[in-house]
């Protein structure tokens, strides 16, 4: 959310070495607190241009995000992202069996029934299931539904980080799943602490962070 323009740079030229087949994006591009002039957005759409995957680029609302909607929408359909607002997506490469991509937006009256229903008559059960949605603590709505892992975002780690403590700024939506890594229901949960801030501008013990997950078949 307070990021600079070379700092960004840097993040998407990082990504794009990566080289990743599909980039998501969990969320929260704006910051209710700041209102982006004309000059930042071009500097957002140019650099979100520059992501290169090598099938797809998805985005999900995040909650600031839903409140300049029009705005958020405008730089995704401008760069190539695919917005996934209570939506669920089958995805192949280089094989007959896909993963299935569900995108929560929990400001939108989401129907959680997207996360098992059949997908264009095809049941989706038996594939690996990943689901994004931006407020870890929402995942409570669903858990038990049929899936394999969760990408969230939102709690940006808590800010300022004290080793054994944690983060001490847990905001309402990521107060009881803001960790990095845990498992729920067996489901994996992973949670993006992002790379900017939000009420206070300041981060400490808290690096910002791109992630990289691989999924390998059994």
């Amino acid at each position: 959310t307070t990021i600079g323009e070379k700092e960004l740079d840097k993040y998407i030229s990082k990504i794009n070495e990566l080289k990743p087949d599909i980039i998501v994006f969990t969320g929260d591009l704006f910051d209710e607190n700041i209102n982006l002039q004309d000059d930042s957005i071009k500097i957002i759409k140019d650099e979100f241009n520059k992501l290169e995957a090598s099938l797809y680029k998805y985005a999900i609302y995040g909650d600031d995000d839903y409140t300049k909607k029009e705005k958020y929408e405008a730089i995704l359909n401008e760069t190539g992202f695919i917005l996934l607002d209570n939506v669920s997506k089958l995805i192949y490469n280089k094989s007959s069996i896909p993963i299935v991509l569900v995108g929560i937006n929990k400001y939108n009256n989401p129907d959680y029934s997207i996360i098992t229903n059949p997908i264009d008559g095809i049941d989706i059960n038996s594939y690996y299931k990943i689901v994004l949605d931006h407020e870890p603590d929402n995942i409570d709505k669903y858990i038990n539904n049929n899936m394999d892992l969760v990408l969230t975002a939102h709690s940006l780690g808590g800010l300022i980080r004290i080793p054994y403590v944690g983060g001490l700024f847990n905001i309402e939506g990521a107060k009881k799943y803001n960790m990095k890594y845990q498992k729920v229901n067996n489901v994996k949960v992973y949670n993006s602490f992002g790379l900017g801030t939000a009420s206070i501008k300041l981060r400490f013990a808290n690096i910002p962070s791109i992630n990289l997950y691989r999924l390998y078949v059994d």
